[in-house]
């Protein structure tokens, strides 16, 4: 029944909150996932830089559709995946012990030990997971998250890493309360860090923005009528505004309203409603396209049963309203938590979880209104809290949870 499956997803991954549970996090011995061999490198896992052994040839002139990339990382979920120029980086997570390692992904390289080359660990933040991290175009900068082998401890510290000196550097110390699962966006001046889940697992109402040049804070106080939420995967930066529309309340019950918040003057504006029947969404994910928002996964209130849907909506800031996309070409269903990311062209969706993890996804020209499901041939594992990341020509999706709830180190490239 219904509430078996909310169980089930609270116990895979701490998102998932029944409307009558508390969040919830399994810190249990991870076996090494059935689709490899390769599970946690010991010497990353000690902290020590892994001999590195004789390269061997990789293709990167991929054609179109999936590719499996051999033997690529440590098993990891809930961790970070940023774009660093031309790079991925995957830091902290989870797969049997909190990580502070991680890995860098270079698709243009010419032996395999040139794609996957780990971070160093010198001076690295506590481990973590559920943190966020963001590219400065300098830096990586990781906040928040969280910790703990028997009580999961919400952390309030972060640190900024160099690729480039392969150097870690803490960050001053944030006015913020722990928190895990908050929302992170790079303004091109300051890091947003805003909501999140607070260490007596309530949806936090505030935020701070910190300014990597004078490694400092400031705080931003919520706009009145503003009710906490889930708002890590529906929260997008458009150049000039954060906007935040929907998400999880912490009955369970979906949210239908959305702000727009504009960090040079501080201040906060609510935007417009969703059409009926799917004004109302939690657990989706939000693209910014540099013209609209794209939503698609989640699902929302129909009486008291909450329902996966696969509507795709589209906000646009600048007339401050709504449409709903045609999906008349889609035949992947409605899933909470996919991931999203955005080719220029198009948005892509993948992953997420019903009852079960997923390992199909959906592509959307919002142009043409065009949506078409991606190729079924040599897809990923299914999966979800994984990352995906768009790196110019190929969206990279790596680790995760399988559908027994236990992290992946695999990594799949896609191309359009």
């Amino acid at each position: 029944n219904r509430q078996n499956i909310d169980v089930y997803r609270s116990l895979i991954f701490a998102l998932f909150l029944a409307s009558s549970m508390a969040l919830v996090f399994g810190c249990g011995e991870a076996p090494v996932d059935a689709e490899s061999d390769v599970g946690m490198d010991e010497d990353i896992a000690e902290d020590v830089e892994p001999d590195i052994p004789e390269p061997e040839p990789v293709t990167t002139d991929l054609s179109p559709g999936w590719h499996h990339i051999e033997n690529t990382a440590a098993r990891r979920t809930r961790h970070t995946a940023i774009r660093a120029g031309n790079k991925m980086i995957v830091w902290g997570g989870w797969g049997g012990d909190f990580y502070n390692t991680g890995q860098v992904y270079d698709p243009h390289a010419e032996n395999f030990f040139s794609v996957w080359g780990p971070t160093n660990t010198l001076r690295a933040i506590e481990p973590r997971a559920y943190h966020t991290a963001i590219w400065t175009g300098d830096e990586m900068i990781v906040w928040g998250g969280m910790n703990g082998e028997n009580e999961t401890v919400k952390l309030a510290d972060g640190g900024r890493y160099s690729h480039e000196t392969r150097n870690w550097q803490e960050l001053a110390p944030s006015p913020l309360s722990g928190r895990a699962i908050h929302a992170a966006i790079w303004t091109g001046d300051e890091m947003i860090i805003w909501g999140g889940v607070l260490q007596n697992d309530e949806y936090a109402t505030d935020g701070a923005a910190y300014d990597p040049q004078s490694d400092s804070w400031r705080t931003i106080d919520a706009p009145d009528g503003y009710t906490g939420r889930e708002v890590y995967k529906t929260t997008v930066w458009t150049g000039e505004e954060m906007i935040l529309w929907g998400g999880r309340l912490l009955n369970g019950v979906p949210a239908s309203d959305g702000w727009r918040y504009d960090p040079t003057n501080d201040e906060w504006t609510e935007i417009a409603v969703p059409p009926e029947p799917i004004n109302f969404r939690a657990a989706h994910t939000s693209i910014w396209t540099g013209e609209e928002i794209i939503i698609w996964g989640g699902y929302y209130a129909s009486g008291s049963y909450a329902r996966e849907t696969s509507r795709i909506l589209s906000y646009n800031p600048t007339t401050d309203s709504w449409r709903i996309i045609p999906r008349d070409s889609i035949t992947a269903s409605g899933r909470n938590y996919p991931s999203g990311v955005w080719t220029g062209e198009e948005a892509i969706f993948f992953g997420g979880i019903t009852d079960r993890a997923q390992n199909r996804g959906i592509r959307i020209n919002p142009a043409t209104g065009v949506s078409q499901s991606l190729a079924d041939s040599n897809r990923p594992t299914a999966r979800v809290a994984h990352s995906a990341v768009w790196l110019g020509a190929k969206m990279a999706v790596t680790g995760g949870d399988d559908r027994d709830g236990f992290a992946l180190s695999s990594t799949y490239v896609y191309v359009p």
